[in-house]
Protein backbone atom coordinates (compact mmCIF):
# COMPACT_ATOMS: atom_id res chain seq x y z
CA UNK A 1 0.00 0.00 0.00
CA UNK A 2 3.10 2.20 0.76
CA UNK A 3 4.10 1.74 -2.40
CA UNK A 4 1.55 2.54 -4.33
CA UNK A 5 1.48 5.63 -2.49
CA UNK A 6 4.41 6.58 -3.15
CA UNK A 7 4.30 5.74 -6.99
CA UNK A 8 1.20 7.93 -7.41
CA UNK A 9 2.50 10.89 -4.92
CA UNK A 10 6.14 11.00 -7.40
CA UNK A 11 3.50 10.57 -10.80
CA UNK A 12 1.43 13.77 -9.66
CA UNK A 13 4.07 16.41 -10.29
CA UNK A 14 4.16 15.03 -13.50
CA UNK A 15 0.35 14.23 -14.49
CA UNK A 16 -0.06 18.31 -13.38
CA UNK A 17 2.40 19.04 -15.43
CA UNK A 18 1.04 17.70 -18.48
CA UNK A 19 -2.66 19.19 -17.52
CA UNK A 20 -0.79 22.69 -17.42
CA UNK A 21 0.69 22.32 -20.43
CA UNK A 22 -2.48 20.94 -22.22
CA UNK A 23 -4.46 23.83 -20.32
CA UNK A 24 -2.50 26.41 -21.15
CA UNK A 25 -1.94 24.95 -25.18
CA UNK A 26 -5.77 25.06 -25.14
CA UNK A 27 -6.21 28.81 -23.86
CA UNK A 28 -3.62 30.52 -26.41
CA UNK A 29 -4.88 28.10 -29.17
CA UNK A 30 -8.19 30.08 -28.01
CA UNK A 31 -6.83 33.12 -27.91
CA UNK A 32 -4.81 33.26 -31.15
CA UNK A 33 -8.45 32.12 -33.11
CA UNK A 34 -10.14 35.30 -31.72
CA UNK A 35 -7.00 37.52 -32.55
CA UNK A 36 -7.05 36.05 -36.16
CA UNK A 37 -11.08 36.58 -36.37
CA UNK A 38 -10.58 40.03 -35.23
CA UNK A 39 -7.99 40.97 -37.71
CA UNK A 40 -10.30 39.53 -40.53
CA UNK A 41 -13.20 41.43 -39.71
CA UNK A 42 -10.87 44.64 -39.42
CA UNK A 43 -9.45 43.69 -43.34
CA UNK A 44 -12.90 42.79 -44.54
CA UNK A 45 -14.72 46.46 -43.35
CA UNK A 46 -11.29 48.03 -44.87
CA UNK A 47 -12.28 46.76 -47.90
CA UNK A 48 -15.54 47.40 -47.76
CA UNK A 49 -15.35 51.17 -47.02
CA UNK A 50 -12.40 51.23 -49.57
CA UNK A 51 -14.87 49.20 -52.16
CA UNK A 52 -17.80 51.66 -51.83
CA UNK A 53 -15.72 55.10 -51.58
CA UNK A 54 -14.26 53.30 -55.40
CA UNK A 55 -17.65 52.44 -56.70
CA UNK A 56 -18.98 55.55 -55.97
CA UNK A 57 -15.73 57.72 -57.24
CA UNK A 58 -16.24 55.76 -60.45
CA UNK A 59 -20.13 56.11 -60.86
CA UNK A 60 -20.17 60.07 -60.50
CA UNK A 61 -16.99 60.15 -63.10
CA UNK A 62 -18.85 58.13 -65.58
CA UNK A 63 -22.44 59.97 -64.54
CA UNK A 64 -21.82 63.02 -63.76
CA UNK A 65 -25.37 63.72 -64.26
CA UNK A 66 -29.09 62.38 -65.92
CA UNK A 67 -28.34 62.45 -69.61
CA UNK A 68 -24.67 61.62 -69.97
CA UNK A 69 -23.73 58.73 -68.40
CA UNK A 70 -20.89 55.57 -69.52
CA UNK A 71 -23.14 52.19 -68.71
CA UNK A 72 -20.36 49.91 -69.08
CA UNK A 73 -18.65 51.95 -66.27
CA UNK A 74 -20.71 52.49 -63.67
CA UNK A 75 -22.35 48.52 -64.09
CA UNK A 76 -18.73 47.51 -63.47
CA UNK A 77 -18.39 50.16 -60.34
CA UNK A 78 -21.34 48.88 -59.01
CA UNK A 79 -20.72 45.47 -59.65
CA UNK A 80 -17.75 45.53 -57.89
CA UNK A 81 -19.23 47.35 -54.56
CA UNK A 82 -21.80 44.51 -54.98
CA UNK A 83 -19.54 41.45 -55.08
CA UNK A 84 -17.84 42.88 -52.29
CA UNK A 85 -20.83 43.57 -49.58
CA UNK A 86 -22.06 39.65 -51.05
CA UNK A 87 -18.71 37.63 -50.35
CA UNK A 88 -18.08 39.13 -46.81
CA UNK A 89 -17.12 35.85 -44.45
CA UNK A 90 -16.06 36.97 -41.26
CA UNK A 91 -19.00 40.10 -41.14
CA UNK A 92 -21.53 39.11 -43.19
CA UNK A 93 -23.79 38.32 -40.07
CA UNK A 94 -23.43 41.99 -39.24
CA UNK A 95 -24.17 43.25 -42.41
CA UNK A 96 -27.22 41.65 -42.27
CA UNK A 97 -28.03 42.09 -38.78
CA UNK A 98 -27.59 46.22 -39.19
CA UNK A 99 -29.53 46.48 -42.63
CA UNK A 100 -26.09 47.86 -44.66
CA UNK A 101 -27.16 44.54 -47.52
CA UNK A 102 -30.59 46.76 -47.73
CA UNK A 103 -28.56 50.44 -47.50
CA UNK A 104 -26.38 49.02 -50.78
CA UNK A 105 -29.70 48.55 -52.74
CA UNK A 106 -30.80 51.45 -51.75
CA UNK A 107 -27.07 53.49 -53.80
CA UNK A 108 -27.52 50.93 -56.56
CA UNK A 109 -31.54 52.02 -56.86
CA UNK A 110 -29.86 55.68 -57.25
CA UNK A 111 -27.58 55.07 -58.84
CA UNK A 112 -29.88 53.09 -61.84
CA UNK A 113 -32.97 55.34 -61.40
CA UNK A 114 -34.27 57.47 -64.42
CA UNK A 115 -35.64 61.01 -63.56
CA UNK A 116 -38.85 61.07 -61.87
CA UNK A 117 -38.30 57.45 -60.79
CA UNK A 118 -39.90 56.45 -56.97
CA UNK A 119 -38.05 54.06 -54.53
CA UNK A 120 -39.76 51.20 -53.61
CA UNK A 121 -41.27 53.35 -50.12
CA UNK A 122 -42.12 56.21 -52.50
CA UNK A 123 -39.73 58.42 -51.99
CA UNK A 124 -38.87 60.03 -55.22
CA UNK A 125 -35.51 59.05 -56.46
CA UNK A 126 -33.58 62.38 -57.11
CA UNK A 127 -29.73 61.21 -58.95
CA UNK A 128 -27.08 63.54 -58.20
CA UNK A 129 -23.70 63.90 -57.27
CA UNK A 130 -24.92 65.60 -53.88
CA UNK A 131 -27.37 63.22 -53.10
CA UNK A 132 -25.03 60.24 -54.09
CA UNK A 133 -22.42 61.80 -51.72
CA UNK A 134 -24.72 62.24 -48.78
CA UNK A 135 -26.10 58.75 -49.31
CA UNK A 136 -22.39 56.86 -49.14
CA UNK A 137 -21.49 59.21 -46.10
CA UNK A 138 -24.37 57.62 -44.53
CA UNK A 139 -23.76 54.23 -45.51
CA UNK A 140 -20.24 54.55 -44.45
CA UNK A 141 -20.70 56.29 -41.12
CA UNK A 142 -23.45 53.36 -40.61
CA UNK A 143 -20.73 50.68 -41.67
CA UNK A 144 -17.58 52.35 -39.20
CA UNK A 145 -20.66 52.15 -36.36
CA UNK A 146 -20.91 48.83 -36.81
CA UNK A 147 -17.58 47.82 -37.33
CA UNK A 148 -16.85 49.63 -33.92
CA UNK A 149 -19.53 47.89 -32.62
CA UNK A 150 -18.70 44.55 -34.03
CA UNK A 151 -14.92 44.67 -33.43
CA UNK A 152 -15.42 46.08 -29.46
CA UNK A 153 -13.69 49.48 -30.11
CA UNK A 154 -15.36 52.75 -28.94
CA UNK A 155 -16.55 55.19 -31.14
Amino acid sequence: MTSILSVLGSAMPAVYSLAGVLIGGWIARRSQHRHWVHDNKAREYKELLDSLHECITSVIAARPNLSTWDHPAVNNAMMQASRTFANRIFISGTLKKEGLIDECYKVKRLVFSEPGELDADGTKLVYGVTSLGVLEQKLQDKIIAASQRDLGLRP
